[in-house]
């Protein structure tokens, strides 16, 4: 993850990569579906804290966030998915579909102040959602901590979302967690937790097993950004054309 995502772009050079990924995409058959049930609202249009499942992707938003600020936390993932899937391979080339990711990210007016790190789990003292849980706290906060660990739950509640969630993702083979919400200062804030587990078995449950020790190792690459809304609404309207062109697949989680 070297790319340096600390200052947003020029308002011309995001829409030139935006226009671009218009362009590339354009033509392209959607790759997804949606599965939500009929008649069910969607989690961006909804009030509370929510999550929903982008592919291999948990994506959660805490209490407190405008209908509007959750729209954007969910299509800037989105959009960041639908590009680094269709232009990196995230099994052969994890740091340049994590570069594109951050580059995505930060051309619909994502930044950070932090460097990007990366852990390693080879003893297994607490499941692989604990060690994820732990980075949260660092970088979110304990409200954020809170609100991720309710996602995990509402997440672990659910079979068939388990399932889901266990296929889309190789059994934790990569996988991310995406807590949303606002740090002690008011900033809109996503925490990006990018991770693969190499385990001797393949169950659902990958995130909540309690792995023995040389039978599974974590690797973790994370990072935090905030938003600069004002600059995501300057691409706003090509940004979600694009979205809605991809019919992206999602299911919501009940938390």
């Amino acid at each position: 993850m070297e790319f340096n995502s600390g200052v947003v772009p020029t308002l011309e050079q995001r829409i030139d990569f935006v226009e671009k990924a218009e362009l590339a995409l354009r033509g392209k058959p959607a790759r997804f579906r949606s599965l939500s049930s009929a008649g069910a609202v969607r989690a961006a249009e909804k009030e509370g804290q929510d999550a929903i499942l982008i592919n291999n992707t948990l994506l959660s938003c805490m209490e407190g966030l405008s209908r509007a600020e959750k729209k954007e936390i969910k299509n800037s993932v989105r959009f960041a998915e639908l590009l680094s899937d269709e232009f990196k391979n995230e099994s052969t080339d994890l740091a340049g579909w994590l570069q594109l990711y951050s580059r995505t990210l930060n051309h619909v007016g994502w930044y950070t102040d932090r460097n990007p790190g990366e852990r390693v789990y080879r003893e297994f003292s607490s499941d692989a959602s604990q060690k994820i849980m732990t980075t949260v706290k660092e970088l979110g906060g304990d409200l954020m901590s809170g609100h991720c660990q309710a996602a995990f739950s509402a997440l672990r509640g659910n079979s068939s979302s388990l399932a889901y969630y266990a296929k889309a993702s190789q059994h934790g083979s990569l996988f991310q967690i995406m807590p949303s919400g606002r740090d002690e200062k008011g900033k809109l804030t996503l925490v990006l937790n990018h991770a693969r587990l190499s385990a001797q078995r393949r169950i659902d449950g990958f995130l909540f097993f309690k792995w023995e020790t040389e039978t599974a190792v974590l690797r973790h690459n994370y990072l935090s950004f905030y938003l600069d809304r004002d600059a995501y609404a300057q691409t706003r309207e090509k940004v979600e054309a694009l979205i809605e062109s991809s019919d992206m697949e999602e299911i919501e989680l009940r938390l």
